[in-house]
Parts: C-alpha cells; structure tokens; sequence
C-alpha cells in the first residue's frame, strides 16, 4: 500500500476552511473512507460463510470484530477449522480478513495522525487569531484567496472586502512600479522569500505602510503572505532622514559662509594693499596681483549669480556650433603659455582632427576651464594634467586626469554638491569657492550631457560629456576674448 503523501498540491478548500474558522478540515470525509471500506471487507467475509448456519456466520463475525491481536489470523484459521469450514471458504475469508486488518491498523494510525494535524492547525489558528500581522494567501495571478481577520485591525477592510480583489487594487498607485509582488507570483520557479514594502490603502481613505513577505509553496498557483504594519517606522525613518538632511543643510550653511568671507576678504585685503600703492607709483607686479585678485572676485560673483540662475530655472543656453576640439586645443595652449610655470603642463590628446558641437560655446568654455583649474590647483609639482579628447558615436567625451592626492571615496558623489569642499577652509592646500564643480555639472545637464569622476592613488580623473547636438549653423573659431576668459576663471590659481 502507497502510504506517501502528495504535496505537489494543496487543497485549497483545507486552508480557506483555516482561515473562516471552520472545523472541518477534511477530516470527516477520512474516516468515513475507511470506516466504509471496513464494513465492505466484513460484508465480504459475511457473504463467504453465507452457504453455513447463522450461527457460524455470527460466531466468526463477532470474532473478529472483537478481536485484535496479533495471531488474530492463526486464530481465525483454527476457529474455521473447528466449525468445518472448507479450505476454500478459509482462504478466502482469511484473504477479507487481512485486508481488514490492514484498514484497522491505516485507521489507527489515521486517527493518531489526524489528532496532531488537528492540534497543529489550532495552534496555527490561535497563531492567527493572536498575531499582530496579516496572513493570507494570493493565487498566481495575484488575487487574494484569503486573509486573515487582522487586515480590519489595520486597514478597516473587512475579510470579505478583501477575499477575491487584486493586489493592486490596494497599492497606491505611485508604489504600483516598485511593488514586486505580481511579477515575483507569476514566476514559474522561483522558491525565494521576497519583502516589499508599499503603500496601502486603508478603508477611512488614508494609507499604512505594509511589509509584505510572500512565497510560493509547492503548489506554484498560489503564494503565502504575511504583511507587517511599518507605518510607525517608515514616518520615524522619514522625519531621520529629514533632521540629517536639515542638519547638512546648516552646516553646508555655515560652510558656505565660512568660505565667502575668506573668499571675499583675501582678494579685498590685496586690491586695499595694492590700491595705497598706486599713489605713488606701480609696478607691474603689483598690477597684476590687483588685477589677478579681481578677476577672483569678478568670477566668484558670476558662478553665484549663474547658479541662482540655473537653481531658479532661469537659465537659457545661446547655442550655435563650434569646433570641440579647436576650443579645448586653443584653451590649453592659452594656459600653457600664458599661466603655467614649467612644473605643471597640459597635454592634449584627441581621436579626432575637427568635431562640430552644438552647443553654448561661453559655458563649455566655463565646464572645461572650471576642471581644468581644479585639476591644476590639486596636481602634484613637475606633473602633467592629460585632457584626452575623443568622439564616439557622434558623442564627445573630454577626460581630464591630474596625478595627486586621491578624493576619499566617500566625498566622490559630493564633489557635484554647490559649496562642498575636501577638508577644511582654512587648511586646505588650494583656493576655491567650492562652486565651481556644481556649476560645470548644472551646466553639463543643461546640454543633455553629464560630468563623472573616478580617483585612485594613481590618478584622479573628471570626464565631460557631450552631445552633439543639432543646428543649421556652421561651426565657428573661438570668440576673440577667450584669453581674458581663461586668465579669469583661473585667476584663484598661484604659483610660487
């Protein structure tokens, strides 16, 4: 006899009997199979000693009813001797007879198993009953089969309200594209618990924050579910994250602060110095440390006013075409001749002779000026800064690497935050208002581009990239101020 049980389904009558409460869990329908085919294999054995007295007939059957040991065979065998059965009518109602020894020992241990399976299941009942969460169980196309009495504790819905809905029907529709559940159901294998959180409506028309965890069973059409009430949590998490944020936004407050006042105070206190000397007369070092310290002001005033432009959305670009790569060639060679000492110089590199780029010429000027005097400003002494060029897929992709100290690697993904600055105002090793960075990434945006930077103990890298963009205009030379363009956004560089 197969006495192994099938799990490759589940009798979903069996749970829903669970979850309403009844006591019926199959159980009847059991024993009853087994009491009746009991009294079949009695009837049988009756038939067999039909041809012999009622009194025969009614000794054996009693016999055997009221007899369950284990010679019970051998016995019968010699009682049927002693009334003069044939050896056939024997065999045969020995046959019946071990058949229906079989169904009493199947419906003892039926009984035994039964008992715990009932135990175990009002356990799970009280479970339910007891638990702060929700449990039910959702078919494959994500329809709630049940759930359990909880989900009016939590969401005002009665059983009845949510038996037979979608799970959508529920999840507020902003969280729709983050809640995994349905596409995680109808997974033909897939054996794993997953855990997603999501807004839920509640009956008064607010909404809680659920947990749902949920896994298939062997049955594959169905899912188990528990969900978790996380409101209190998700809000107590929020109002976290918003003091931290508030509490960043202070600092980058009074960092900024900090930094405008020295900012502002160094380049003032040399243009003072310088002014009293003019009186008397000036020399061209002294005229040019008052020029150099104005343009510092001149380009610190601009990136704050085109950052509050841009913040605003205020900002228009003036595009036409030029030729990429003429204007990052004629900057470099500007710098290289014009500022740098011979311990640091720029080497350029480009895939390509010409490229025509659409775009605002003044503000590349500004994204490719605003990396490049970072790059100068933290580069080590007698170091090239390499700016290669290259042009794919109708893309431009200008890398700037310098070789210096390495950016920390929690500071890569605040170097493009306005004001944000790699150590302290006073101790850090370079000028700089902090600005520059977040203008030359807002920038980036604004012509559909991007800025991303890597950094190791080697080298540290910025790359621009840039569409090409569309226009009917032809691609013109550089504007004839870009020297005074370049001398200014520099100008917060010195050299010993």
């Amino acid at each position: 006899m197969n006495n192994t049980f099938d799990r490759g389904s589940i009798d979903i009558s069996i749970v829903k009997s669970i979850f309403s409460g009844s006591h019926d869990y199959g159980v009847e329908t059991t024993t009853s199979q087994i009491s009746h085919a009991k009294n079949k294999a009695i009837s049988s054995i009756q038939s067999v000693l039909e041809k012999y007295s009622n009194e025969i007939s009614n000794q054996v059957t009693l016999y055997i009813e009221n007899n369950s040991h284990k010679n019970i065979l051998l016995d019968t065998k010699t009682l049927l001797d002693s009334l003069s059965v044939s050896n056939i009518d024997a065999d045969k109602i020995l046959i019946h007879l071990d058949y229906f020894l079989d169904l009493q020992n199947i419906s003892t241990k039926v009984d035994t198993t039964l008992d715990r399976y009932l135990y175990a299941v009002n356990c799970l009942m009280e479970y339910i009953d007891i638990g702060a969460d929700i449990v039910g169980i959702v078919d494959k196309p994500g329809n709630y089969l049940e759930i359990s009495e909880n989900i009016t504790h939590i969401l005002g819905w009665t059983r009845e309200e949510f038996v037979g809905k979608h799970w959508s029907d529920f999840v507020l529709s902003e969280d729709l594209p983050d809640a995994e559940m349905q596409e995680y159901i109808e997974s033909p294998i897939n054996d794993r618990k997953r855990i997603v959180t999501s807004k839920v409506k509640h009956k008064d028309g607010s909404f809680r924050y659920l947990r749902w965890q949920f896994k298939t069973f062997e049955d594959p059409d169905i899912a188990f579910i528990t969900a978790q009430d996380v409101t209190s949590h998700m809000e107590f998490t929020k109002q976290q994250e918003y003091l931290a944020r508030l509490t960043d936004l202070d600092k980058m407050r009074r960092d900024f602060f900090s930094m405008i006042s020295h900012e502002l105070r160094t380049p003032l206190s040399v243009i003072r110095s310088t002014h009293t000397l003019i009186e008397k007369s000036i020399t061209i070092p002294h005229y040019n440390r008052l020029k150099k310290n104005t343009d510092r002001l001149l380009r610190l005033i601009n990136n704050l006013i085109d950052f509050t432009e841009i913040d605003a959305g205020n900002y228009t670009l003036n595009c036409t075409s030029c030729d990429i790569v003429y204007l990052v060639d004629s900057i470099i060679e500007l710098i290289n001749i014009n500022i740098l000492t011979t311990s640091i110089f720029i080497k350029f590199k480009s895939n390509i002779e010409t490229f025509s780029l659409i775009c605002d010429e003044n503000k590349i000027q500004k994204i490719v000026l605003n990396i490049l005097s970072n790059a100068i400003k933290h580069s080590k002494a007698n170091s090239e800064v390499i700016v290669d060029l290259t042009v794919k897929d109708n893309n431009v992709e200008i890398e700037i690497c310098n070789f210096g100290d390495p950016i920390p690697a929690q500071d890569l993904d605040k170097l493009f935050q306005p004001f944000f600055q790699i150590g302290q105002v006073l101790t850090r090793h370079a000028e700089g208002s902090g600005i520059g960075l977040a203008l030359s990434y807002s920038l980036a945006k604004l012509h559909g581009g991007d800025i991303t930077v890597s950094s190791d103990t080697k080298h540290t890298c910025f790359t621009i990239k840039l569409p090409q963009g569309k226009s009917t205009q032809t691609a013109h030379m550089y504007s004839s101020d870009i020297k005074e363009r370049v001398l200014l956004e520099l100008s917060d560089i010195y050299f010993g």
